[in-house]
């Protein structure tokens, strides 16, 4: 279990420096609904487990240019953490939103939520929490950090916020389309 746990931070750890070298990417035209389904379905099993509501809420179609690989890695990253942070019973929402100059997905849970302290850190390396509830989640405070560096690769923004613990919360992603 150490032994994986180990390979996936170096993954992780691969996946960010590739992305911060800036180094040239493969581009597609990715239907981004299709990748929410095929990560939701990656998912699926946690769900049930967590018997948790999963709601596509919106999911416009149309294209948007970016590297297949770095468009699952964004979605699959921002709904794993809900599924992870969100206690039994629980939902989480996902929209994707579509217009001439932006794509903008959000993914909302009714989950442990974060303080505004615990906020300005997300995205840093290696963060998390010393809350409980994160700390009983296996993890390497590299996800949100790959997610923003891949976010920014691309000109886009992500946004993090929460009512405050217990409260769930809420991220947003903007990329130019």
């Amino acid at each position: 279990e150490q032994t994986q746990k180990a390979s996936m931070m170096v993954q992780l750890l691969l996946q960010l420096s590739r992305v911060e070298a800036s180094r040239p990417v493969q581009m597609h035209d990715v239907e981004m609904s299709e990748v929410i389904l095929s990560q939701i379905e990656k998912l699926v099993d946690r769900i049930k487990e967590k018997k948790l509501e999963v709601r596509l809420e919106e999911a416009e179609p149309g294209t948007i240019k970016m590297n297949y690989s770095h468009a699952e890695q964004i979605v699959f990253n921002l709904i794993h953490n809900a599924v992870k942070y969100t206690p039994e019973g629980g939902s989480i929402s996902i929209s994707w939103l579509l217009d001439h100059k932006y794509g903008q997905l959000i993914v909302s849970d009714t989950g442990i939520g974060f303080s505004p302290k615990t906020a300005n850190r997300l995205f840093d390396r290696f963060y998390r929490s010393d809350d409980a509830p994160v700390q009983s989640e296996s993890g390497s405070g590299l996800g949100l950090s790959l997610v923003m560096a891949i976010i920014n690769h691309y000109g886009g923004t992500i946004t993090a916020d929460s009512d405050g613990p217990g409260k769930g919360s809420r991220f947003k992603v903007k990329i130019p389309v």
